[in-house]
């Protein structure tokens, strides 16, 4: 019999956390029976293979699910609720906290008592080091267990064959965590710049889940920017199955992944860029240069050195290609799930568990 292995998470939305306990299923699933609950189904669960997964809003019913299953080991993503709640089922087995986020909203591992954890997992040596400053951190063993890519990103990228407009491609979330406002204005310098010298691709995806303000203002932003109004081209939403197609469609035609990010515990939409052949143009902050070459870095709040670097990876579109390729190869092999499990088997041994 597999040892039962029960991963909590919050918010059962596909991205993010929901996709990367996705990505490791499958590996996982050959040493662990492997189950996971969220407070809340966003439709994810239903993406999950039949009977790994399940939703509650309920906590009495989540309680219910933990004794059922009665996991050898519980995983509990940023949710502190389904920890206590594991505590509740009173199952025994042995406890994790798994660390994603870089918000405001880790203040909780301030809140948790370490008595019956046994360490905590965390996606990145720069988390590694955020974890560290809290009590809990100078009290448990840490590990990184890094984010792992689905197969549907492992074909190899081909080097550029469209002669097409360069794309420049920002993804991610209409906040001011991701700065998208900056981003727009990143790409307004930009397409002012080049102007008619070279075809440019200005694009955006994200936003789908933003509130009427915040899209209202964004497209406001837009229209009132020349060099935007009649040439970016925003996609609110990209089902993550569709994302690898339009990042190699991209690279192929020279494209360029722009992040304007305050921070980033991992970074996966600029790791999928790099897996794809993407060069990139990214902020030196939180852990991307753990996976991004120094020559793509600008220092962060730069965003004149970002312009810069975007207009001349455009005006050549040669320029740090090889750096990319081979940064998406080392990415490639660091996010193969298979090196994930080694990785969250030698956590385990680390922290003293025995599965």
């Amino acid at each position: 019999m597999k040892p039962k292995v029960l991963f909590g998470y919050r918010f059962g939305v596909l991205g993010g956390v929901a996709t990367q306990i996705l990505n490791r299923l499958p590996e996982f699933a050959t040493q662990y029976q492997v189950k996971t609950l969220f407070e809340i189904d966003h439709g994810v669960v239903a993406r999950f293979p039949e009977g790994t997964a399940a939703a509650s809003t309920s906590s009495e019913q989540r309680v219910g699910f933990v004794r059922e299953f009665a996991p050898d080991l519980m995983v509990v993503i940023d949710s502190p609720k389904l920890l206590s709640e594991w505590r509740e089922a009173d199952t025994g087995g042995a406890a994790v906290v798994e660390v994603h986020t870089t918000t405001s909203n880790i203040d909780y591992l301030h809140e948790l008592d370490a008595t019956d954890l046994s360490g905590i997992i965390t996606v990145s040596d720069y988390m590694v080091n955020v974890v560290k400053r809290t009590e809990i951190g100078r009290v448990l063993p840490i590990a990184v267990v890094g984010n792992c890519l689905g197969p549907e990103w492992r074909c190899l990228p081909g080097r550029p064959l469209s002669q097409g407009p360069v794309p420049v491609l920002w993804t991610g979330k209409l906040d001011g965590h991701k700065r998208a406002l900056t981003a727009l204005e990143v790409l307004a310098s930009v397409m002012t710049e080049v102007e008619d010298q070279v075809a440019v691709r200005p694009m955006m995806v994200g936003g789908y889940a933003a509130g009427a303000d915040r899209v209202r203002h964004f497209l406001r932003n837009i229209m009132n920017t020349r060099s935007l109004r009649d040439t970016l081209a925003w996609l609110p939403r990209v089902d993550h199955e569709a994302m690898p197609a339009l990042l190699h469609q991209a690279a192929g035609a020279g494209g360029i992944a722009l992040s304007t990010t305050r921070d980033e515990s991992f970074g996966m939409s600029v790791a999928e860029a790099l897996v794809s052949g993407c060069r990139v143009v990214a902020p030196a902050v939180g852990a991307l240069p753990e996976i991004v070459p120094s020559s793509m870095l600008y220092p962060d709040g730069d965003f004149r050195a970002a312009t810069r670097a975007v207009v001349r990876m455009i005006g050549d579109r040669q320029h740090l290609l090889e750096e990319a390729l081979e940064a998406g190869r080392q990415v490639r092999d660091r996010m193969d799930p298979a090196a994930t499990l080694v990785q969250f088997q030698e956590a385990l041994a680390r922290f003293g568990i025995d599965l």
